[in-house]
């Protein structure tokens, strides 16, 4: 050990030797030229990422692109500051214009009996699609009947996978949707009744008797694969227990008569107010949300509430929407609500109606309350109140029917911001005649699939390559494809 000096050396008692030290850069040990960081395998090949074209604007920081000529939906979001999955933001509007249509391929005819193309009036993918399983669509028509396609891509020369076809009712299906284990598909139609088909066998295995009009929406509770909910043109939601009732017919075990009459009004409504559209919030399983024809407020019921009689004090909802959006674009009164959906991914908490004033509003899924800001296409004006939504598995796009043939794709992923300013959608359609209107929309991981009037179904996928050569050559690729306008 080395000995201790006799004594410090002296400085002054408050020299600042903390804050006044003096350095020079001159000592740093700077490389002259940059260091490579070693391989870990030294047989390993030199690693270099490839780099993006930028001709067709599809390249930004925090976006992965993954190949699309034979892939799924081809993006692969990153995260932002909070930990919330990123959108596509401003990039994503050359992605949705690569949308096309195989006119060979991804056209499909659902014909009835006597080779009749009924319209097509709701249509939904297995809850399996849009988790990247098999790609089974079901389609409804007007004449009661139920097709399930498998739509997944195939090569030119090869043929349509076998379809299913179902007969659950002999009157137009307004609703279809598959239950939670996508074993059973629950119908709703204008026969008044409910039918819940068994897949594997083809056989209707209960029938839900309680609607005085046509059924509208049905909705499976998410969590249980025998509750599910329903609303029609008669005004009332229904709720139904598989397990409760006979072997083939069941009775409702709650109801809500009269769900979109106006809140605390103790007049007799002049003509019954439809319910459009319901939802189970992800937040509060046991909250069930209703749109309806009246005016653009949503509301919101605790089922555990309800009960079955239909005399007695009216339930009232937990939470109703205060403000009607439809009326702040320059309404002078109040517009229904065609068809609502939920948020997903980085638009949960969300909730997406389209109006009568054929505008896509967007709700708070906590207080209901309505933004200001909305989603528009000129050429989205519609009158029917058949016209539906779907938001793809991510939670990014949002597709909607429309008139002439089209259909309109927007990206929402900023949508729950207050500061979110709308971007024009992007509008698929036919570059041949018009066949009428597009109705039912719906979306897996391979795809959007939209139903027309004229008894056919097309499903959209990106392809920048086929989009490229739609464009260098429209006259000569309308006979092939379909693709954005």
């Amino acid at each position: 050990m080395l000995a201790a000096p006799d004594s410090s050396p002296s400085r002054p008692v408050f020299d600042n030797r903390t804050n006044n030290v003096q350095r020079t850069l001159s000592f740093l040990p700077t490389p002259p030229r940059g260091i490579k960081r070693p391989c870990d395998d030294d047989d390993a090949a030199a690693y270099k990422r490839a780099k993006l074209e930028t001709s067709s604007g599809l390249g930004q920081p925090g976006v992965e692109l993954l190949p699309l000529a034979r892939g799924r939906l081809g993006l692969r979001p990153g995260m932002n500051g909070h930990g919330r999955r990123l959108g596509l933001n401003h990039f994503s509007r050359p992605f949705l214009e690569s949308f096309v249509c195989s006119v060979k391929n991804d056209v499909y005819v659902c014909q009835a009996e006597g080779l009749m193309c009924p319209p097509l009036y709701a249509s939904a993918y297995s809850h399996g699609s849009k988790r990247g399983g098999a790609s089974l669509l079901a389609v409804a028509t007007e004449f009661g009947g139920v097709h399930i396609l498998n739509t997944a891509r195939r090569d030119p020369w090869d043929p349509e996978p076998l379809r299913i076809n179902l007969q659950p009712h002999n009157n137009g299906v307004f609703d279809v949707q598959w239950s939670t284990e996508d074993d059973k598909l629950a119908t709703g139609s204008a026969d008044q009744l409910v039918q819940i088909s068994d897949i594997a066998s083809g056989s209707v295995t209960a029938t839900l008797r309680g609607h005085t009009s046509t059924v509208k929406s049905v909705r499976w509770d998410p969590t249980n694969n025998s509750l599910l909910a329903t609303g029609g043109k008669d005004g009332s939601i229904h709720l139904w227990d598989l397990r409760v009732g006979t072997d083939t017919t069941t009775s409702p075990v709650a109801s809500i008569f009269g769900a979109q009459e106006e809140i605390g009004s103790r007049k007799r409504p002049a003509s019954l107010k439809s319910v459009t559209g319901l939802l189970y919030s992800t937040d509060t399983p046991y909250n069930l949300i209703s749109s309806g024809t009246a005016d653009g407020l949503l509301r919101c019921w605790d089922i555990r509430l309800l009960q079955r009689r239909k005399s007695g004090p009216k339930p009232k909802p937990v939470v109703a929407s205060g403000v009607d959006p439809t009326c702040l674009q320059g309404s002078r009164r109040p517009r229904g609500i065609k068809s609502i959906c939920l948020g997903t991914g980085p638009t949960a908490g969300s909730i997406f109606g389209f109006s009568a004033d054929s505008r896509i509003h967007v709700y708070s899924l906590d207080s209901l309350a309505g933004q200001e800001n909305c989603y528009f296409h000129p050429k989205m004006q519609t009158n029917s109140f058949y016209v539906g939504l779907a938001l793809n598995p991510n939670g990014n796009w949002l597709a909607c029917g429309g008139p002439d043939g089209n259909a309109f794709v927007f990206d929402v992923h900023n949508a729950a911001s207050v500061y979110a300013e709308p971007t024009e959608g992007v509008r698929l359609g036919m570059h041949g005649q018009s066949l009428g209107e597009v109705g039912a929309v719906s979306w897996s991981v391979d795809g959007l699939a939209t139903c027309l009037d004229e008894g056919t179904v097309r499903v959209w996928r990106p392809d920048l390559d086929v989009y490229r050569e739609c464009q260098a050559d429209p006259e000569g690729q309308k006979w092939h494809w379909d693709w954005s306008m």
